[in-house]
């Protein structure tokens, strides 16, 4: 459910504006609304040590190989040490690629010291260096010592020394700035010194944690700065708003009472944007997970649809996994790596054991295992025959379907239950119903009931009716001109839900089919069964695989799209985040 929340107003004088902070910060209930800009040279000065301490955290994600923690040296700072092998990396790597370009233009030309082409010059002799692009070597100019260096692709390079100027028709090349065996001595000691800068940020593999200690040091104080430099002041007095959990008032009331702070609580107007909080039971818990995987939050005045969006989403993972093998394989998993996870939130894995054992629950009743053709007879018994035909399929995905829509308008009707536009929710669940059994005449060829044809009558009555409030007639008019595309966009809501049984069924059939590839004509020997045997992993991992994929796009999408949309949710909400303390979780 979602917490009440009471906007709170802390005042205090602006001389113990840092002890009030402090206290707030260690009560952890605030979730402050900065009065202004944070500007001050200590929030600036903290936010550049954060993003210095980021950016090493984050050079050693991809460089350091040694995670073991390392005893903590007094005469070190980790970070500054990091970014000072960064600049040396840095500067080695501009290094050797400027020297590769050199000695790539070098190459052609030999290895000689530019220094005695230098001294000949002032000796008064002329010396250039030419390409030739075309393969054949040139005739030397009459006076002039025509000197084969090199040759390739890109034609030949020669040296012309006379006693007076000439010319050839190449591309004369400038003269290199050293030898070319210097240059390549100079390559190799720079890759030794990458080399060892590569083998140094491995080793500061070892102080990640006091990097990442600090790393939240600096966010907790960043935090707080920015807080202190939010707080309005009037004369001597500086003043701090938020919102607080309701049940939480109390404590800060107490906290106010202690300290002398003045406090102002009062309800949030209904303009105001304010945080959400959600506390469920412990069996609702984990879906929290998925809601912030997929970066949504219900608005503090819209529901909270925790507990409906995990059971019919445990519900969509099993009916589009639909194989009860790959359900025993990932409850297998989940249970595997749980020890070796223990820094990973523990609804996570209560998630994961949730939705494998529907999975289980749901293959089990198809006699799907592993897309096996056949299974043995102690599976055959609990299979569920009337499951197995592709019509029965259908209709059990629409019905679900309905139920699930009939549910959102429900929640919607007894949220507005003082209104007349509850009535219209109604309409609508009249009208849901009849769109369902308009699919079974048009999808599967079952019969309309006559009492359906009332219904859809009744509906669209109650709907036009009561949709918008007379006073506000003028303001949705538009609501009843898109009526007729507001019942198309119902009728597909509903008809998307057989994309249960479609991502299904064709899970079972690549299953089936890689099966049929690996096996289908038996193994007769060891080479066939390790053949067979890598078939069957690398293709049931690939399905797996794309069986994730459906369960993240299409059992999200029919609880946040179709399902929401028929509520009128539009996740508009952002999470309650209070001012407090770090606390190390155990």
């Amino acid at each position: 459910m979602i917490v009440s929340m009471k906007k709170l107003t802390v005042l205090c004088l602006k001389a113990d504006r840092d002890v009030a902070l402090e206290r707030l910060r260690e009560l952890g209930v605030l979730h402050v609304i900065p009065a202004g800009e944070s500007g001050s040279d200590d929030a600036r000065e903290t936010q550049h040590a954060l993003a210095r301490a980021q950016s090493a955290l984050g050079a050693l994600s991809r460089f350091a190989t040694h995670k073991r923690q390392a005893t903590p040296r007094p005469d070190l700072d980790p970070v500054t040490e990091v970014h000072s092998l960064l600049l040396r990396r840095e500067e080695a790597m501009e290094k050797l690629s400027n020297l590769r370009t050199e000695i790539k233009a070098a190459e052609p030309l030999g290895d000689f010291d530019p220094a005695v082409v230098a001294a000949l010059r002032e000796k008064g002799l002329f010396v250039r260096l030419y390409r030739e692009k075309s393969h054949a070597t040139p005739e030397a100019p009459a006076g002039a010592v025509l000197i084969e260096l090199g040759h390739g692709h890109a034609g030949r390079f020669l040296a012309v020394a006379s006693d007076s100027p000439v010319e050839l028709d190449g591309e004369e090349c400038p003269l290199p700035a050293r030898r070319l065996s210097a240059m390549r001595h100079e390559a190799a000691e720079t890759e030794k010194e990458l080399a060892a800068v590569h083998t140094g940020l491995a080793e500061m593999g070892k102080h990640t944690d006091e990097i990442t200690q600090e790393l939240r040091s600096l966010e907790q104080r960043l935090r707080l700065l920015e807080v202190r430099d939010g707080m309005g002041a009037a004369g001597a007095v500086a003043y701090l708003a938020g919102f607080c959990p309701k049940d939480a008032v109390p404590a800060v009331r107490q906290e106010a009472t202690k300290n002398g702070w003045g406090l102002v609580d009062a309800d949030p107007s209904p303009d105001e944007e304010v945080p959400t909080l959600i506390r469920n039971p412990a069996w609702v818990r984990p879906i929290s997970l998925m809601f912030s995987l997929i970066g949504v939050t219900p608005g503090y005045r819209e529901a909270d649809i925790s507990a409906a969006f995990l059971l019919f989403y445990s519900v969509f993972f099993a009916m589009l996994v639909g194989d009860a093998g790959y359900g025993v394989l990932f409850l297998v998993l989940t249970l595997a790596i749980r020890p070796f996870a223990r820094k990973a939130p523990r609804d996570l894995f209560r998630l994961l054991a949730l939705l494998s054992l529907c999975t289980i629950a749901w293959g089990t009743a198809t006699g799907s295992w592993f897309g096996a053709e056949r299974i043995p007879a102690p599976l055959r018994a609990v299979r569920v025959d009337w499951l197995r035909e592709d019509n029965n399929l259908m209709r059990l995905c629409f019905l679900i379907g309905a139920i699930h829509l009939t549910l959102a308008h429900v929640w919607a009707a007894v949220r507005s239950w003082n209104r007349l536009t509850a009535l219209a929710e109604l309409g609508w669940i009249a009208i849901t119903w009849t769109i369902y059994f308009g699919v079974g005449l048009l999808v599967l060829g079952r019969p309309f009931p006559d009492f359906a044809r009332w219904l859809f009558i009744v509906g669209i009555c109650l709907v036009v009716i009561f949709m918008t409030p007379p006073r506000a007639l003028k303001r949705d008019l538009h609501k009843h001109i898109m009526l007729p595309l507001t019942l198309v966009g119902n009728f597909g809501d509903l008809i998307s839900y057989v994309r249960l049984f479609a991502v299904g069924s064709a899970t079972a059939a690549i299953a089936m089919a890689f099966n049929e590839m690996a096996i289908g004509s038996g193994i007769s020997g060891p080479g066939q069964a390790i053949v067979a045997s890598l078939i069957l992993l690398v293709a049931h991992g690939l399905n797996i695989l794309l069986c994730a994929l459906a369960v993240l796009v299409h059992g999200v999408r029919l609880n946040t799209l179709e399902f929401c949309g028929q509520m009128g949710m539009q996740w508009t909400g952002f999470p309650y985040r209070p001012f407090a303390k770090e606390r190390t979780r155990q």
